[in-house]
């Protein structure tokens, strides 16, 4: 008997417990809705108020209504293009619903005129990780909208390079299936008679359709590759390697992704020892293939090129390989080796700043925001606006004002007896001197004690 009435008891215990969960549940449901409530009720009382505009987008934005909140801070910052906060909720608005253009924009606002260092570093750093989401997204759409792109003529000047494939008995030589894409995508850069499209892009589409996972792009797959990406031309690429020779070869294909037809063979022969001019003699081949002469500027430039060591290539190669797959830290270890192993490799320097600002970056997110934004001005505003107020006062700058009545200083007292007479400013100083200011021959009147209560109005 005992254990049934306490087994009854504990039942309506959590069924009590539960109730009163669902009621509280509702109460902050009720204020939050009351709070965007109040808050619009301002606006439409005051279409054009920037504060209302703000504070609306904001209390939007904090309710997850992202797509809500948009139209209404684009308005807000039309009418104050310098308010750091709303450039700030708008870029974040849009990158929750994967507007990235949109939200580098806004960002980019944010980092010229807001207010909070903080949160500038952070969204410096998201930036960086959002331009590779970016080419992420941008690969899912072209995938799906793939049907639209049939029939459609592209540039045959634009040239895509696909991550080539390594035929190689020395699994050491792998990464250069990234790293040597990339050395060609910069060598081919040179010429002003094409426009050669970013490795990371091609990446990406590669990514999306498995590329990366097949052990050889037949013209048709490479046609389709250069369609999505908007490339005329595609260069697939090969590196040949036997166990225990020191030869090595690049052989390529050119397939025109209007035709799907492969156009050329470029192709050039040479040594492990010899990598960089095994691969400029591909290039120029490349060229050759395709037409371009280089000017003798350009010629110049790709002739007197610096390279990095062997040892510092490899590396840098699997700092890509580790990006590609999204491991960050390894490819913050591998591109700093590479800068290492040769302290002139500038562009090892390049992509390691960029990696830990992506790894950074991936760490970003609205939380981590409105904890940078505590104890801010601009903070501030986001919690008065998600309380359902547009005041833009901070709590700082109001207890300062009183602390500034209860205590004052020289500069207050003098402030606090200016007036206004006829339109003239009359200043005067302090009329009373307290026995202590008398003695040291100071103008500073004795402090005063006070009590300050501050009350806070239930929303």
């Amino acid at each position: 008997m005992e254990r049934t009435t306490r087994t009854r008891l504990a039942v309506a215990l959590a069924a009590l417990i539960v109730a009163q969960t669902g009621a509280w549940a509702q109460e902050i449901t009720t204020t939050q809705d009351r709070a965007l409530t109040q808050l619009q009720t301002k606006l439409a009382a005051n279409p054009t108020s920037v504060k209302a505009l703000r504070a609306v987008g904001l209390k939007l934005y904090e309710l997850g209504r992202y797509q809500d909140s948009r139209p209404v801070l684009e308005q807000a910052q039309r009418l104050a293009p310098k308010d750091g906060i709303v450039a700030l909720y708008s870029g974040m608005a849009a990158e929750q619903v994967k507007d990235f253009p949109a939200a580098k924009v806004a960002y980019t606002k944010y980092l010229e005129v807001g207010k909070t260092k903080k949160v500038r570093n952070q969204i410096s750093a998201r930036l960086v990780s959002m331009a590779k989401e970016e080419l992420k997204e941008q690969a899912r759409q072209a995938v799906a909208n793939e049907q639209a792109l049939r029939g459609a003529q592209v540039p045959g000047t634009t040239v895509a390079v696909l991550p080539f494939r390594c035929s190689c008995a020395d699994t050491a030589l792998l990464p250069l299936e990234r790293g040597m894409a990339d050395l060609v995508v910069s060598d081919l850069s040179r010429s002003s008679a094409i426009r050669v499209l970013e490795r990371d892009r091609m990446q990406a589409i590669a990514d999306e359709i498995r590329l990366a996972q097949t052990a050889q792009v037949d013209a048709g797959t490479a046609a389709r590759a250069g369609k999505l990406i908007a490339a005329g031309r595609i260069l697939n690429g090969q590196i040949l390697q036997s166990a225990g020779q020191q030869r090595m070869d690049l052989a390529g294909a050119v397939v025109n992704t209007n035709s799907s037809n492969v156009e050329s063979n470029p192709a050039a022969q040479g040594t492990i020892d010899a990598l960089f001019d095994l691969e400029k003699a591909f290039v120029l081949n490349v060229f050759q293939q395709l037409g371009v002469v280089l000017t003798v500027a350009e010629r110049q430039q790709f002739e007197t090129r610096r390279v990095p060591s062997l040892q510092a290539f490899l590396a840098y190669s699997r700092g890509l390989m580790a990006e590609d797959a999204g491991r960050l830290d390894d490819a913050v270890r591998f591109f700093e080796s590479a800068r290492s192993l040769d302290p002139g490799f500038g562009q090892a320097l390049v992509r390691a700043q960029s990696a830990a600002a992506a790894r950074t970056g991936a760490t970003v997110t609205s939380a981590t925001v409105t904890q940078g934004l505590r104890n801010s001005a601009e903070g501030q505003v986001v919690a008065a606006a998600n309380r359902g107020s547009t005041n833009d006062v901070t709590l700082n700058l109001t207890l300062n004002n009183v602390v500034g009545d209860v205590n004052p200083t020289t500069t207050n007292t003098v402030q606090n007896n200016t007036n206004q007479s006829g339109g003239n400013n009359t200043t005067t100083g302090p009329t009373n001197r307290d026995a202590a200011s008398e003695k040291t021959s100071t103008d500073q009147p004795a402090q005063r004690v006070g009590q300050l209560t501050i009350v806070i109005k239930k929303p």
